[in-house]
């Protein structure tokens, strides 16, 4: 059930309430618990109550923030609780260590479980509390070339491209990145977009190229499908299951993958209408792993293989064209800020090629 009709059926909310908080929702970037708490329309207990029974964990109380350790927030990287949206706020009685956070999941359990050295329970609270305690104890996320917002005003992906974009618009909804298919004009089960079992791929090499080889390779690349290739390649080493698509129009159409789950390519359009992973790497043009539950996220992590993604958008001047969406990395989910800090580089490193390759480089 919706956590709306949830609070309605409790009795926490009125119908003529709820429409009111979708409506601000429209305007307003917090998720509708957030929303309700903050504005006082229902108690925090009641909010956070009512997401733990919607997602069947845990949830944070009143009496456990009050209670809060803050020396425990330190037992984790810093870095690791902003890109999770997750802390640590104290322990049980038999010392396991307790994290709030915005989206419980197996694997954030694990990852946290991990960078603790400990065990942990996982409890939900609304994001907006769980995001000022991360503030609070973690200060803000420090930004380098790899983390920098590229254009502070957020554009709807479905505003046209500026003139000298219209090489990156092509007619045929689909095939949006027909342009980037320098040499496809008849397709042939070599061309079929997807890697591995069916390689779309030139070529891959027998062992997974590094970051370093893959850089190199897109600065040699003499066409974009060339450049794209190059980039799954080093998906296709570091991810169980990846994909490119374009963004046009509103939605994200597949232009590459590879994948045991992946299927065809060119069925592949996600409407970024939908809150998911991949809208939240569009609309911040940052390196994404928003955790949501939606169609356009059920539909990503089905082919996939993982519920939790991660996404990086391919950004030319200051426009997103182009996104990578990856699912579990092949050595799991350790070293999380190593492997998603590789997944932002490699979509910049491709978007400076597509650059490259656009303006006759």
């Amino acid at each position: 059930m919706r956590i709306g009709g949830l609070l309605i059926e409790q009795g926490a909310l009125k119908p003529a309430e709820l429409q009111r908080a979708l409506d601000e929702q429209r305007h307003d970037a917090r998720r509708l618990i957030s929303m309700l708490v903050d504005s006082g329309s229902v108690p925090f207990d009641v909010g956070s109550r009512a997401l733990g029974e919607q997602r069947g964990v845990p949830c944070l109380l009143t009496k456990h923030l009050v209670a809060r350790d803050a020396t425990c927030a330190q037992l984790v990287p810093g870095e690791l609780g902003r890109t999770w949206g997750a802390i640590p706020i104290g322990r049980t009685s038999s010392g396991t260590l307790i994290i709030a956070a915005r989206d419980p999941s197996p694997q954030l359990h694990t990852i946290f479980a991990q960078a603790a050295a400990c065990k942990v329970v996982l409890v939900i609270a609304p994001a907006s509390w769980v995001d000022a305690l991360i503030g609070k104890e973690y200060g803000a996320p420090p930004v380098d070339e790899f983390d920098v917002d590229l254009d502070s005003a957020l554009r709807d992906v479905r505003d046209p491209p500026p003139p000298d974009m219209d090489v990156l618009a092509p007619e045929s909804v689909r095939l949006a990145l027909a342009d980037l298919d320098d040499v496809r004009v008849v397709k042939d089960p070599s061309q079929s977009g997807q890697l591995l079992a069916v390689a779309g791929a030139r070529s891959l090499p027998s062992s997974p190229p590094t970051l370093d080889a893959t850089r190199d390779a897109l600065e040699r690349a003499t066409s974009r499908d060339e450049a794209t290739d190059a980039a799954m390649a080093y998906v296709a080493g570091s991810w169980h299951a990846g994909l490119v698509v374009a963004i046009r129009d509103g939605r994200a159409i597949g232009y590459r993958g590879h994948g045991p789950g992946i299927g065809a390519i060119d069925t592949l359009a996600i409407e970024l209408g939908e809150a998911s992973t991949l809208r939240r790497a569009v609309e911040s043009k940052r390196t994404s792993i928003h955790l949501v539950d939606s169609p356009a996220q059920r539909e990503l992590a089905k082919r996939l293989g993982s519920m939790s993604l991660a996404a990086a958008p391919v950004v030319l001047g200051s426009k997103v064209i182009a996104a990578i969406v990856v699912g579990e990395p092949i050595q799991g989910f350790g070293e999380t800020e190593r492997w998603i800090g590789e997944l932002g580089r490699l979509a910049q490193l491709l978007g400076k090629a597509y650059q490259r390759l656009l303006e006759g480089g």
